[in-house]
C-alpha cells in the first residue's frame, strides 16, 4: 500500500515536470531567438541649437521649411512622394546632378511598430509606456542598457517574451552603424555611411519621424548640413 502510494506521487511529480517542461518548450519555441541584434552602437552625442528663421529666409521642401541656401534644388522624382520619399538636386550648367540630398517622411517610429504573428503592435506600446519611454533618444538609451540573456528553459515565459519584443523593436529602429544620439530638444541620432558620402539624421518631430540624408561634399560641409537641421521646421 505504502509503495503504490509512492509510486503514485512519484507519476505526479513526473508528470507535473513534463507539463512544466512541455510549456517551457513551447514558449521557448514560440519566442525563440538565437542572440538578439545588435544593440545600437551609439557612443557619443551629437550637439545641435534650435534656431528660427523668417518666413522669407526658408524654403518649403516636402513640408519640412529649410533654409533658403537651397532655394535652387529642384525635386528630382515626383513619383517618390507618393511613397514617402523625395530627393532634391541641383544640377551643373551642364545639367549634371552637382549637389543633392533626400528626404522621407513617415509616421512616428515610436507608434509605428507593425508587430507580427507573436507580438502584437498594443504590447509593443504598452512596454514602452510601462518603462518611460517616449523618445526615440529615450528609446535607443534603453535598447543599449537592456540586460539581456539568451532564451533557456529555467527563464520566465514572461522574459522570453519580453526579449522576443525587444528583439521586435531593435530590428526596426536601431541604426545598423555606429550612431550619435542627437541632444534635446531634437529627438533621434545621425551618423555617417559606411563609406562616409553621406551625413544621415533620423528625428523624430511630433507624430512624424523624418530621415534627411545629405551627400557630403564642399557645398555639404559639416557646418552648413548642421546650420540646415538647426534652422530647419519641421511641424510646418
Amino acid at each position: 500500500m505504502k509503495s503504490k502510494r509512492i509510486v503514485g506521487i512519484a507519476s505526479a511529480f513526473l508528470i507535473v515536470i513534463a507539463l512544466y517542461l512541455g510549456t517551457k518548450g513551447y514558449f521557448l519555441h514560440q519566442y525563440w531567438i538565437q542572440d538578439i541584434s545588435s544593440k545600437p552602437k551609439i557612443e557619443s552625442t551629437f550637439t545641435l541649437e534650435e534656431k528660427t528663421l523668417k518666413e522669407e529666409d526658408t524654403v518649403d521642401f516636402y513640408g519640412i521649411k529649410m533654409d533658403k541656401m537651397l532655394q535652387d534644388f529642384t525635386l528630382e522624382d515626383k513619383n517618390g512622394i507618393e511613397t514617402g520619399y523625395a530627393t532634391y538636386v541641383l544640377y551643373d550648367n551642364d545639367k549634371n546632378i552637382k549637389e543633392f540630398f533626400s528626404l522621407t517622411v513617415s509616421d512616428s517610429l515610436l507608434t509605428s511598430f507593425t508587430g507580427n504573428e507573436k507580438i502584437k503592435k498594443s504590447e509593443i506600446l504598452e512596454f514602452l509606456k510601462e518603462n518611460n519611454i517616449d523618445t526615440i533618444s529615450s528609446l535607443l538609451k534603453f535598447l543599449k542598457n537592456y540586460s539581456y540573456h539568451p532564451n533557456h528553459l529555467w527563464m520566465s515565459i514572461r522574459k522570453m517574451k519580453e526579449n522576443y519584443l525587444v528583439q521586435t523593436i531593435l530590428s526596426n529602429i536601431s541604426p545598423k552603424q555606429e550612431a550619435s544620439l542627437l541632444e534635446e530638444p531634437f529627438d533621434g541620432f545621425t551618423y555617417e555611411t559606411k563609406d562616409e558620402n553621406f551625413r544621415v539624421f533620423q528625428i523624430t518631430s511630433g507624430k512624424k519621424t523624418y530621415n534627411i540624408s545629405f551627400r557630403k561634399s564642399e557645398f555639404f560641409n559639416d557646418e552648413v548640413m548642421k546650420k540646415l537641421i538647426e534652422t530647419a521646421a519641421f511641424d510646418a
